[in-house]
């Protein structure tokens, strides 16, 4: 039995790796070479402009943070980018549109670290949000959103008392972070870094960690993780002591409320 717990180990540790090595190369390949980025040459552009009501919203940015703020109004703004390489917007049919084109920018010199694009809306509105980021994360605050698909290359994101319909993030490399947050279903993946949801409310949630931590502490209906390679730590407040989980960790161990439970855990 523990030559064959110990085989099973050997396995996965062995498919983690490669998991890794390929979502690490495959990143650097479509980042164009992480490592050669050099900081802008010329002048830095910052800008901003209103823009007209949108109820939803298509981001794709390949370098730089995302942050988004309430205002009086609609507004985008930028800092930190090269002449040339400035985000571009626009609002159709209700959506607004965010594209930042020749990210890498070689024959410029790339773009500089530090690099940022927000979105300002009034507070009673609540626009979906489709995100793609290549190379920065977010970190949101206090903030009431739609539906939140949000997919991370490299960064990681943070949000600290949001309120949310559905929720969906993909990190590639980076953790995800939700603190004192609210929405109906969640789905988070990580393939190098943690997920932590604390003091969380929601109805369902569905947790991925190739090589990272999960950590979720709140009230929820359902609750499945999953992790390779770490520990699954699930603390329920009063009224989900009874809510169906499954949980497994391949290479850790599985703690409910104070209590381990080896590699497995299911109610």
């Amino acid at each position: 039995m523990k030559q064959r717990s110990f085989n099973k180990k050997a396995y996965l540790t062995t498919i983690t790796a490669i998991t890794v090595f390929c979502i690490f190369w495959g990143s650097m390949c479509h980042l164009g070479g992480l490592f050669f980025l050099q900081r802008g040459k010329g002048v830095l552009m910052d800008g901003m402009g209103d823009c007209s009501p949108f109820d939803s919203a298509e981001v794709e940015i390949d370098m730089g943070e995302l942050k988004i703020y309430t205002g009086e109004d609609y507004m985008v703004s930028y800092r930190g980018y090269p002449e040339g390489q400035v985000p571009q917007w626009s609002v159709k049919n209700g959506t607004l549109h965010i594209e930042q084109q020749n990210g890498m920018g070689w024959e410029k010199g790339g773009i500089p670290a530090g690099c940022s694009v927000a979105i300002t809306i009034p507070e009673d509105a609540q626009p979906d949000m489709n995100i793609q980021l290549s190379m920065g994360g977010m970190e949101l605050k206090n903030l009431t959103l739609g539906d939140m698909k949000i997919d991370l290359d490299m960064g990681g994101l943070k949000l600290t008392d949001c309120s949310m319909r559905d929720c969906s993030v993909d990190a590639d490399m980076g953790s995800i972070d939700l603190i004192g947050c609210s929405f109906a279903d969640g789905e988070f993946d990580a393939d190098m870094g943690s997920i932590t949801l604390k003091d969380v409310t929601c109805s369902t949630a569905d947790c991925n960690a190739d090589m990272g931590s999960i950590d979720v502490s709140g009230s929820f209906k359902g609750l499945a993780a999953d992790c390779a390679m770490g520990a699954v730590n699930v603390t329920t407040e009063k009224g989900s002591e009874n809510a169906a989980m499954q949980l497994s960790a391949d290479m850790g161990k599985v703690t409910v409320n104070g209590t381990g439970h080896g590699g497995s855990y299911q109610q």
